[in-house]
């Protein structure tokens, strides 16, 4: 798109993809957030790095699910201690 000092370069933009959009079903931000994103990737990134974001998530909630496991284990195990020196009753 050329540079236009008075705008018009934006309004043929929003004039050309407000027909897509509507047909899509998504505001103008939605458009301009996504264009942001994504703009310059093909289709095949943009499918990759989709699936990488939910595997992140997947795998930060098992390290979370992980570390709760650790810390009940350890809170056992401390229990397990105090009683064996007579500190906590059963």
């Amino acid at each position: 798109m050329a540079i236009c000092p008075d705008g018009e370069g934006e309004r043929r933009t929003q004039a050309r993809t407000r027909p897509h959009r509507r047909h899509a079903g998504i505001t103008e931000q939605s458009f301009y957030r996504w264009r942001e994103e994504y703009g310059g990737m093909k289709t095949e990134r943009a499918k990759r790095l989709k699936e990488l974001e939910q595997e992140n998530v997947e795998l930060k909630r098992l390290v979370a699910w992980l570390r709760l496991d650790k810390q009940i284990l350890q809170d056992i195990a401390l229990g397990t201690q105090l009683r064996a020196a007579g500190d906590l009753s059963p």
